[in-house]
């Protein structure tokens, strides 16, 4: 087995508080692998760890240290030990010019005990390229503490990869929730997570395609690893399934339901036409099966349409027939999904997915369904103001101040009209809706769903940077984190009133196109406690 001083030439340092002199800490470079995210090579690196950690005593004072053992978190420290008695394990970075960053562990990975006499987890935090100084400190069940103290110099974490955003702040007063932002699909293999400073804490890795969205699950985290693979990882960032998607190709979405399945927007790569198919995998057997056609189900629709030609915006997509490029969606109701169609500019709510999936009701523009037999499924518009344009992360949101068939639907409304599948068009367009690459401004919509009375209307909206494509919005607590990926190239938090807290700009990285989405988390139960 290979041991020796990381390849990057990583010199760490110990030095105990009582005083003693600073102590070389073992550190081991792993076997290189070419491609990480295979499972097989997981199996192995979690073999070679283990051997690793059979034939030496490791302590507090000498513990085992591996840099990203598993090549899926560049900012991460393996690091595995015994103690004398069982105790949490918490620890602070100190980096000169930068925020502390502490964080409390919340199990051992080796235990999946809280307190344990065994500590295996990976921290994050680090800043590449910078001398590190990190204290680890275990607290027993009385609330004794011991500490160590050491310093790192991590490796860099690739070329022209961002160590801060740009941050500035707005009129709001109200404080910045607490977690790190996650920038889905800022880079298509690196998902950065940032910290209220705009400080890059970590980076998680996959194979060949953006995550699209981090699910929780027990845990671990599943994400897209590449456009036919699903990936499930744990705190200490090994992969221990990847699940591949035999015929399809994923795009946009995936949302876990109550059944210990994941829903997926999917292409049929059989299929003449894309970004139109649901398809269900079952985590526990890793079979795929497509359960809703939207080809079948809105085949009047379809019919109208046609491949992209050379005229659209999408010159990376001439050729495709892209005729409703769903792009959320979310399962609420045991059996029933809400979808977003980017390319209608329309919200679609399906129900009886698993048996005969049912068009239950679209809110949109009238005149895009005005020649179909799916108009009458219309919601009607309560109010006065402009339906959504291109639409993005449509959120179901249930209220127990509402009555039962009454709920709210959150979303970022791009306000742009790209409709490249049906350039014959001729009908009404939402007023102010802008272009591909130019528009005013985008619009946070919250909408009241009424489903008895077949309604909705508009509660909430204030104004965006634009962004054309993609971007999202979540609400974390009272506060609203909201992406403005594409032309903005911002993320941002308000408060709930529509006023913001803070933005952070990556305008500046030129190898950034955009970022697909952007999620805060504070990773309680995976990572922290």
């Amino acid at each position: 087995m290979k041991k020796a001083l990381f390849t990057a030439s990583i010199f760490l340092t110990m030095q105990l508080l009582t005083g003693c002199s600073n102590k070389e800490a073992v550190v081991v470079s792993l076997t290189e692998r070419e491609d990480y995210h295979d499972i097989s090579i997981q199996s192995e690196i979690r073999g070679e760890i283990e051997e690793l950690t059979a034939e030496s005593e490791y302590s507090l004072d000498n513990p085992l240290m591996i840099w990203n053992p598993y090549g899926t978190l560049s900012q991460g420290l393996y690091i595995y030990f015994e103690s004398e008695t069982a105790a949490q394990l918490s620890y602070k970075i100190e980096v000169e010019g930068y925020d502390d960053f502490a964080r409390t562990m919340s199990v051992s990975q080796a235990t999946k005990e809280t307190f344990s006499v065994m500590h295996e987890h990976v921290l994050i935090g680090f800043i590449p390229e910078k001398e590190n100084t990190v204290t680890i400190i275990l607290t027993d069940d009385d609330g004794k503490k011991q500490q160590q103290v050491f310093t790192i110099m991590p490796p860099a974490i690739g070329e022209d990869l961002p160590i801060a955003l740009e941050k500035s702040g707005g009129t709001s007063t109200s404080e910045l929730t607490d977690g790190l932002y996650a920038m889905v699909g800022m880079l298509d293999t690196h998902t950065f997570l940032i910290d209220n400073e705009g400080v890059v804490r970590g980076d998680i890795r996959t194979s060949a395609y953006r995550m699209d969205r981090i699910v929780e699950y027990g845990d671990t985290l599943l994400f897209s690893n590449s456009r036919t693979e699903i990936a499930k990882m744990n705190a200490l960032g090994e992969l221990e399934e990847i699940y591949e998607l035999d015929g399809y190709s994923l795009h946009h979405d995936l949302v876990l339901t109550d059944h210990d399945t994941l829903l997926l927007l999917a292409t049929e790569t059989e299929n003449d036409s894309i970004e139109d198919v649901i398809v269900e995998l079952d985590l526990a057997t890793g079979t795929v099966e497509k359960i809703v056609d939207m080809s079948d189900l809105l085949s009047e629709y379809k019919a109208q349409t046609n491949k992209l030609t050379e005229d659209t915006s999408w010159t990376w997509m001439v050729g495709d027939w892209d005729w409703i490029h769903l792009n959320t969606i979310q399962f609420i109701n045991e059996n029933e999904v809400i979808l977003s169609s980017r390319e209608t500019s329309t919200i679609i709510k399906l129900s009886n997915i698993y048996d005969e999936p049912t068009l239950d009701y679209l809110i949109g523009e009238e005149d895009v369904w005005e020649e179909t037999s799916y108009k009458d499924q219309l919601l009607t518009q309560l109010g006065e103001f402009s339906n959504t344009g291109g639409q993005h992360s449509v959120t179901y949101e249930k209220s127990e101040e509402l009555e039962e068939g009454q709920y709210y639907l959150y979303l970022y409304n791009n306000n742009s009209w790209i409709f490249d599948s049906n350039l014959d068009y001729s009908g009404s367009v939402p007023e102010g809706t802008g272009v591909f690459n130019n528009g005013e401004k985008s619009m946070y919509y919250e909408y009241l769903i009424d489903e008895n009375k077949g309604t909705y209307e508009l509660v909430q909206s204030f104004d965006l940077p634009y962004s054309s494509i993609v971007s999202n919005v979540q609400k974390l607590e009272d506060n609203l984190i909201i992406n403005s990926g594409y032309e903005a190239k911002v993320i941002e938090e308000y408060d709930s009133n529509g006023n913001r807290i803070a933005t952070f700009t990556y305008e500046s990285l030129e190898n950034v196109p955009f970022t697909y989405r952007g999620f805060k988390y504070t990773y309680e139960g995976f990572w922290f406690d």
